[in-house]
């Protein structure tokens, strides 16, 4: 059930259908409203979300996808460009009727989230989508099509699917089509998410206790079909037809205008792309409640996780290791890189919604709740409490960021 069904859970039903009435309307107000001045560092609000979405407009008003010879065949076959075609076709070109791709795709964010979070209790579920739902920042960026927005919805709907506890073999087969339709057919960042899933697969056979699960069709093969069909569909007709421009546009993004990423230069240039990250965008100055909450429930979540003193595999939640896993990945597949834009960070906002939800919730439960083995509670706490002690001490000084300024305050995070 999607909804509450008992009648003592009344309440949580009228607030549950207040809270998703409150988030669409958020949203669909003044579709072709401006952005609030000063939300990003950049220009990317208004070079970026239209030329995702003029593949569509040409089609819907000229009959042809590319009016003029283009590299980018990333975008002509995405899932933007698809999703933006019809509407374009049946409600005409403009701003408002693009913006509504990204706010549909926002929106499945935020549902499938819930969807996921409630297997967590209803009021978990309510706190956790309240948080994501009425961010600052995604209710910005999700109202503009960005191709990390519409990544974002394919992909948390794919989750949903791998967590599914009924009819398995299907949901896994249509996770794998999603988590690789979300890396091929719209952002290649999307990629990360295969191993997180092949993880929460192979735990959850592991957790089953048959030894011969492996010699039947199980859950892993059928996401593994379902992952590699799109790939090679991907191959077939996009990479294979136009190698020399993906290839092309692939360096390009990757470190032929940036460079190659500093974190990798040296221990020095590591940690400071480490405790950096988000600071040049003001990524965590615009949400400091829920960075900070978001990364200590990461430490808490991690230390539970490793709480156990004897199997430690049978006891995982793979909801917390799902979401643990996605916040930890994104993080540092993004962190080490020299460009490192706002929109990016936008994958990593729902898992850091449950995470600061987690931490919530645990602050009262008892401590013998808390496992057997506290320090890796501890461990994980000191970790993430120095990342987040960098950003409160260093943000109040963003007008004299320098990798001077960066190398001076990362002892105090540390301290």
């Amino acid at each position: 059930m999607i909804l509450p069904n008992n009648r003592n859970n009344q309440l949580a039903f009228i607030v549950l259908i207040a809270l998703f009435a409150s988030i669409v309307i958020f949203r669909i107000v003044n579709l072709s409203a401006d952005t609030p001045f000063g939300i990003s560092t950049g220009q990317e609000l208004s070079t970026d979300p239209p030329q995702y979405t003029s593949f569509a407009r040409n089609q819907a008003l000229f009959g042809n996808w590319e009016i003029y010879y283009t590299r980018y065949v990333f975008f002509v076959n995405n899932i933007t460009t698809l999703m933006a075609y019809p509407i374009f076709k049946i409600f005409g070109t403009g701003r408002a009727q693009s913006n509504f791709v990204a706010t549909f795709f926002s929106l499945l964010t935020i549902f499938a989230s819930f969807l996921i979070w409630r297997k967590k209790g209803y009021p978990f579920a309510i706190a956790s989508t309240a948080i994501l739902g009425f961010n600052y920042i995604f209710i910005s960026y999700g109202k503009m099509t960005f191709l990390e927005v519409t990544t974002l919805g394919v992909a948390s709907f794919a989750g949903f699917l791998l967590l599914c506890e009924k009819y398995r073999i299907l949901t896994s087969f249509l996770s794998g089509i999603l988590f690789a339709a979300a890396a091929f057919y719209s952002k290649l960042l999307a990629v990360v998410f295969l191993p997180l899933a092949l993880v929460i697969l192979l735990i959850e056979l592991y957790q089953m206790k048959k030894p011969a699960i492996f010699k039947k069709f199980n859950p892993l093969y059928a996401f593994g079909i379902g992952y590699v069909v799109i790939f090679l569909l991907w191959l077939v007709t996009v990479y294979l037809p136009s190698k020399g421009e993906v290839s092309g546009y692939l360096s390009e993004i990757s470190t032929g205008m940036y460079g190659a990423p500093k974190a990798f230069e040296s221990v020095k240039m590591f940690f400071v792309q480490l405790f950096s990250y988000g600071f040049d965008s003001k990524l965590w100055a615009k949400q400091p409640i829920t960075f900070a909450i978001g990364f200590l429930g990461a430490a808490a979540v991690a230390g539970f996780l490793f709480s156990p003193k004897k199997e430690i595999l049978q006891k995982i939640d793979r909801i917390d290791l799902f979401n643990l896993l996605w916040f930890v990945g994104i993080f540092c597949t993004l962190f080490p890189w020299n460009y490192r834009p706002l929109r990016y960070a936008l994958l990593i906002f729902p898992p850091m919604c449950y995470l600061a939800t987690r931490w919530l919730f645990i602050l009262s439960e008892p401590r013998n709740k808390w496992g057997k083995r506290i320090w890796p509670l501890y461990l994980f706490s000191l970790i993430a409490g120095a990342i987040v002690t960098f950003h409160l001490l260093i943000n109040p000084h963003f007008d004299e960021r320098s990798l001077e300024l960066v190398l001076k305050y990362i002892p105090f995070g540390i301290l």
